[in-house]
């Protein structure tokens, strides 16, 4: 499987709908992320307890196939790769949600990443990372599905959790490397756990410009993932595709596009 290059747009629960991901694959990104949706009722719970201070989806779950069958085939036709970040608590709503959605996504996104105190309540986001034995059973139901892989905080990830996902039949990490209270992304830990594993790693924060989108793919992302700097209209995109150096960073393309490793 193949992108059309290296710059992801990343999920942001309440706005990354159909609609958005197109826009953002139209401006070039070449891969874009649904959600993340609640796949189970705790997690549909938390979100709309979450929903009443910020944006949410607070979508049922038995809505869930239909609605993203139809988020996808919005993006479909811009030659995107489409990811589907997903919240849950139970693997095996997650796994029938994953048979429920092949064929219209690409990959799947396994949620550890989020903590709101609602979703933390019921076991889901970060708290998965407490429940090793339920995460794992997670991406290995989930594998046998789609392509998946894990979206995490770097800095509360146990430095052996790839290669445990790895071996649950994941192809991937994609990491939040924030560093608490600064506007710029951990680039010395991603070198760290670029040099344990060789699994695609997609490099998450503080990608806003040019300079960060280099500095993610030099540091060893795979590929670089922009968040919150799009809530304004995809122009970062645009800006970052159509400058020199984020070209040259990202390599020379293949015929079919960028390769994914795993895919």
């Amino acid at each position: 499987m193949y992108a059309k290059n290296l710059l992801a747009q990343s999920a942001m629960a309440g706005w990354s709908d159909g609609p958005f991901c197109k826009s953002m694959a139209e401006a070039g990104a070449g891969i874009v992320t649904l959600g993340g949706f609640n796949v189970d009722e705790p997690t549909r719970r938390a979100a709309t307890r979450i929903g009443l201070r910020r944006r949410e989806f607070s979508i049922p779950p038995d809505q869930l196939p239909s609605i993203i069958e139809r988020y996808a085939s919005q993006v479909r036709a811009t030659g995107a790769l489409i990811v589907l970040n997903l919240r849950f608590t139970d693997p095996i709503s997650l796994g029938e949600l994953c048979r429920q959605t092949e064929g219209c996504v690409d990959l799947v996104e396994l949620n550890a990443h989020c903590r709101q105190p609602e979703l933390l309540s019921v076991g889901a986001g970060e708290a998965l990372l407490s429940d090793r034995d339920r995460l794992l059973e997670a991406v290995r139901i989930a594998s046998g599905r789609l392509p998946t892989i894990l979206k995490v905080r770097a800095r509360s990830m146990d430095p052996g959790l790839p290669g445990m996902v790895r071996d649950s039949g994941g192809i991937g990490i994609h990491l939040d490397l924030m560093v608490p209270g600064e506007a710029r992304a951990d680039l010395d830990l991603l070198r760290r756990i670029r040099g344990d594993t060789d699994m695609l790693i997609i490099g998450n924060n503080s990608v806003v410009d040019e300079r960060s989108f280099v500095d993610m793919l030099e540091a060893g992302a795979d590929v670089a993932s922009m968040a919150r700097a799009l809530l304004e209209g995809p122009g970062p995109i645009r800006r970052i595709l159509g400058n020199r150096a984020c070209i040259s960073a990202m390599g020379d393309p293949t015929p079919d596009g960028y390769p994914i490793p795993g895919l």
